[in-house]
C-alpha cells in the first residue's frame, strides 16, 4: 500500500501552508499584501493570482505553492486583518483595565479604537462584508472572530457587575447588543455611509449609548 500524502502545514484550510524559513515567510507575506493591493483595486471577483503573482513580483507557481487559490488567500485576510484589529479590542476589554478610573473615558476610547480600526484598509472591508453575505467560509471566520470579542465583552460586564459598577441583568444578550451596534455603525464608516464630518459625533453618540445601557449614574454633586 502506497504511503499517505503528507499534509501540508497551514492555517486549517486545505492546501495553505505555512512556511518555516524566514524568507519563505517573507514572501508569503508578500503575496498577502500584494493581494490586499489587488483585491481593494480590483475587486475579488474581477481580480486574479495571475495579477497578486506579478504585484508581488513572484511567479504564480510560488502563489500556488502557498495558496491553492485566491479563496484561500481571502481567508487568509480575513484572519489577518479582523482577527488583529479584534485581539487588540479584546485585551483592551481585560476586566483588570476597567475597574479603576473614569469608565466613560475607557468606553469612548475603546468605541474610538473600533471604530476607527475599520477605516485602515476600507477596500477589504468593503469586500469581506460583500463575502459575508457569499461565502460561507469567509462568515464563519468572521462570526469566529466576532464570537471571541462578545465573549470578552461578557467576562468585562461580569467583572464589573460583581463590582457594583453596572446594572446590567441580562449580560450575554446586553454584550451582544453592544458588539453588534458598535461592528454595524464600523461597518457604515466602511462603506462609506458615515460622512467624515460625522465621524467624532457618531463616536460620542455610540459611546454615550454604551454608556447609559451599562453604568450606574454617578452620584449628583
Amino acid at each position: 500500500m502506497p504511503a499517505a500524502p503528507k499534509k501540508k502545514e497551514g492555517n486549517g484550510e486545505p492546501g495553505v501552508r505555512t512556511p518555516q524559513q524566514a524568507r519563505s515567510r517573507r514572501t508569503r507575506a508578500r503575496v498577502l499584501e500584494a493581494a490586499v493591493e489587488v483585491f481593494e483595486e480590483r475587486g475579488y471577483e474581477e481580480s486574479t493570482t495571475a495579477e497578486i503573482a506579478r504585484r508581488a513580483s513572484v511567479a504564480v507557481g510560488s502563489v500556488y505553492g502557498y495558496f491553492p487559490d485566491k479563496r484561500a488567500i481571502m481567508l487568509e485576510i480575513v484572519q489577518e486583518t479582523f482577527a488583529r484589529s479584534e485581539m487588540e479590542i479584546i485585551d483592551a476589554l481585560a476586566p483588570e483595565l476597567w475597574l479603576e478610573g473614569d469608565m466613560r473615558q475607557k468606553v469612548r476610547a475603546l468605541v474610538d479604537t473600533a471604530i476607527r480600526a475599520r477605516r485602515l484598509r476600507p477596500g477589504i472591508g468593503r469586500i469581506v462584508w460583500e463575502r459575508f453575505f457569499s461565502d460561507p467560509l469567509v462568515k464563519e471566520a468572521v462570526e469566529t472572530i466576532e464570537g471571541k470579542a462578545v465573549e470578552a465583552i461578557e467576562r468585562l460586564l461580569h467583572a464589573t457587575a460583581q463590582r457594583g459598577i453596572t446594572n446590567v441583568r441580562d449580560i450575554p444578550s446586553t454584550a451582544f447588543v453592544i458588539h453588534t451596534s458598535v461592528e454595524w455603525i464600523a461597518s457604515r464608516v466602511v462603506l462609506g455611509e458615515v460622512p467624515g464630518g460625522m465621524l467624532d459625533a457618531t463616536i460620542n453618540t455610540t459611546s454615550e449609548m454604551i454608556s447609559r445601557l451599562i453604568l450606574k449614574e454617578p452620584p449628583a454633586s
